[in-house]
């Protein structure tokens, strides 16, 4: 595999992953209405990236449309029941900063991936990759996503 389809593999993944947890902190704070629409928002968000990151593999000939690989490893996998008992969380707020800390670095990690995909299309003279990572503000260009220009 080349630099951008691993790249690609890793960054998708990681997207879904992002959504998974995303949807699962805003059903456990629903009784929070800004944490739970903020959270429900970015998943949104990271659903579409999926989808763009799958429409982009396609043209380097990677499938990315099979299964996702489950749920995530850690505190935010666990079911919502137990959760606060696996994290030693006894108030609700210690827990909803433990959400956040824990959605907070996978973040961080898929901005990596980001970065490296341009990087990579950048080295390799791959265009279509090579714009500038998503921010909160900033959707990913569609180009680097897979959408046409």
């Amino acid at each position: 595999m080349s630099g951008i389809t691993v790249t690609l593999h890793a960054l998708h993944d990681g997207e879904r992953r992002l959504e998974r947890n995303l949807l699962a902190a805003a059903e456990r704070h629903r009784a929070d209405h800004e944490v739970h629409h903020v959270a429900t928002d970015l998943a949104r968000w990271s659903h579409e990236h999926t989808r763009r990151i799958a429409d982009a593999a396609r043209r380097h000939g990677l499938d990315l449309s099979g299964p996702d690989g489950g749920p995530a490893p850690g505190p935010l996998a666990a079911p919502p029941g137990k959760a606060a008992e696996t994290l030693g969380a006894r108030e609700p707020a210690l827990f909803l900063l433990d959400d956040l800390r824990d959605l907070h670095l996978a973040a961080t990690a898929n901005s990596l991936h980001w970065e490296m995909l341009a990087q990579v299309a950048q080295a390799t003279g791959t265009p279509r990759c090579s714009r500038s990572p998503p921010t909160a503000t900033r959707r990913p260009c569609g180009r680097c996503a897979g959408a046409t220009p």
